[in-house]
């Protein structure tokens, strides 16, 4: 064991350990796993690392990082608001009053990204200067404070979405007092768009730990997502996991809580099951509806692609439930007959099909 990994298990692996011994001899049901995830300095290469020195599954690895996807998620995201006075630029308001005393009026101006054009060669954007008066609802525009370009690699062997990005401002059409605070925002403009396209943003890695997290039949615990419950046959990718996620730093953790074999607990788990299951259920038979609906709309038969993503999404429900039925010894005829209704709508679609 390596000093870091001891330190990783120093730091959260023996707390849970004592809390299993703290349960004596109740059999062990599962885990509560529940998580926080925070934008660090992880890298794509960084993350594939750990993955193999942890033996987790690589097929669960975000997509690549893109340069345009960078580029798209800083330009949606950057904007700076200020306070400027409400007079003219000598600071005077209206009528000759100063503009700094108690009680005068002020405007607040956001510098903001706004696309122009994309093609294959660029994404364009504009920065745009917006002024907003308290006292009044007229917003003011001013276009063209700086023009923000992504220009792709179009060369051969150019990586997907590949591409630099380049700043031109125009304070010319900004007020001298304002410069400042155009040069601030543009600067963190390629700040972030150099961090995006070097390290996973906070969003990917819980997007990965989600799916991975789901990967092992987890049942979601709580409707609204964040807390899952986990059979302890998986005791070794949670673990994995956790080591994973104290990698991250920045306060990032993931905690996998011991869920005794007890009665009540054990319904909780199975309800929760129930719950997402009839949901599920729901929904891929409305999709399949509607799957329907639209073909019959258009007088053409449900593309044999489309099936196929159907009947992916059924067999993930069908080996969840089979799953949890045997794990969890539970009567789950309900969902079954659900299922039962939705392999009907299936085989309906496979035999137009045909």
């Amino acid at each position: 064991m390596t000093m870091t990994e001891q330190q990783e298990q120093e730091a959260g692996g023996d707390v849970f350990a004592r809390y299993v011994d703290a349960m004596g001899d109740a059999p062990l049901l599962g885990y509560l796993v529940l998580y926080s995830v925070f934008d660090g300095t992880v890298s794509p290469a960084e993350l594939a690392r750990w993955f193999a020195e942890l033996g987790l599954d690589t097929a669960m690895l975000p997509a690549p990082i893109r340069a345009d996807g960078a580029f798209e998620t800083v330009t949606a995201n950057t904007a700076l608001s200020y306070e400027i006075p409400a007079g003219g630029p000598a600071g005077q308001l209206p009528g000759g009053g100063p503009a700094g005393q108690p009680g005068a009026d002020k405007r607040t101006a956001t510098l903001m990204v706004r696309r122009v054009r994309r093609d294959s060669q660029a994404i364009v954007c504009h920065v745009v200067r917006e002024v907003r008066e308290s006292a009044e609802t007229r917003l003011d525009y001013t276009d063209g404070a700086a023009e923000v370009i992504f220009c792709r690699d179009t060369y051969r062997g150019a990586a997907p979405g590949a591409g630099t990005l380049r700043v031109y401002p125009n304070p010319a059409v900004v007020p001298p007092e304002e410069h400042e605070h155009l040069r601030a925002m543009l600067t963190t403009l390629s700040e972030q768009f150099d961090r995006h396209s070097r390290y996973l943003t906070g969003d990917k890695i819980r997007a990965m730990l989600r799916a991975y997290i789901e990967s092992l039949h987890a049942i979601r615990v709580r409707p609204t997502g964040g807390v899952y419950f986990v059979h302890h046959r998986h005791h070794e990718a949670l673990n994995a996991l956790r080591t994973l996620i104290q990698r991250f730093g920045a306060g990032s953790h993931l905690y996998s809580v011991p869920l005794p074999d007890q009665a009540e607990m054990r319904e909780m788990v199975i309800e929760a099951f129930r719950t997402k299951a009839r949901q599920d259920l729901q929904k891929l038979a409305t999709d399949i509806a509607a799957a329907q609906a639209t073909a019959r709309q258009r007088g053409t038969r449900v593309s044999q692609k489309a099936i196929e993503a159907l009947y992916r999404k059924f067999q993930a429900l069908q080996a969840d439930a089979g799953e949890h039925s045997t794990l969890l010894s539970a009567d789950l005829d309900e969902t079954a007959a659900a299922m039962q209704l939705v392999s009907i709508q299936l085989t309906g679609l496979l035999a137009q099909a045909g």
